[in-house]
């Protein structure tokens, strides 16, 4: 469909005659009608420039890696514990360029199946050998709440 009218007789086809009661329509596509008769003017001049056809132009991405220098250092992804890919996460080998991606650890305390957010991480030893062990140690061993009464 390139035009207002197509798109009519589109779904005018798809109700009338298949019976379809809900539609979907693609709004992306290149038209073949003159912009200006549809767009304002700024919209007009933009897509004359070609910036109005990529949603990512101000990103000014020339090659692969720098999508991985804009997206891979703005972006966290939440890790599951018993989730065991995450340590792809980590792999620079198993990742599109050597990304190391940013993973932080999330859990199962939003689900709904949760009924007390304290049960989530039950493991005594979780963060042994981690970084954070002792800070996680010292945080633990607080009574519940007494780390957002600070």
């Amino acid at each position: 469909m390139y035009t207002p009218e197509e798109a009519i007789e589109e779904l005018e086809f798809a109700s009338k005659q298949l019976g379809y009661k809900v539609m979907m329509v693609g709004g992306l596509m290149r038209r073949r009608v003159p912009a200006q008769k549809y767009g304002r003017d700024a919209l007009v001049e933009a897509v004359r420039r070609g910036e109005g056809l990529d949603d990512y132009f101000r990103c000014k991405i020339g090659g692969k890696s720098d999508i991985r220098d804009l997206f891979v250092p703005r972006f966290y992804f939440g890790c599951e514990a018993d989730d065991p890919v995450n340590a792809w996460a980590f792999n620079r080998r198993a990742n599109p360029m050597g990304a190391r991606l940013n993973a932080l650890f999330s859990s199962d305390i939003g689900h709904f199946d949760v009924p007390d957010m304290t049960d989530v991480v039950p493991e005594p030893d979780f963060f042994k050998g981690t970084a954070v062990e002792n800070a996680a140690a010292e945080a633990l061993a607080q009574p519940v709440g007494a780390a957002a009464a600070r």
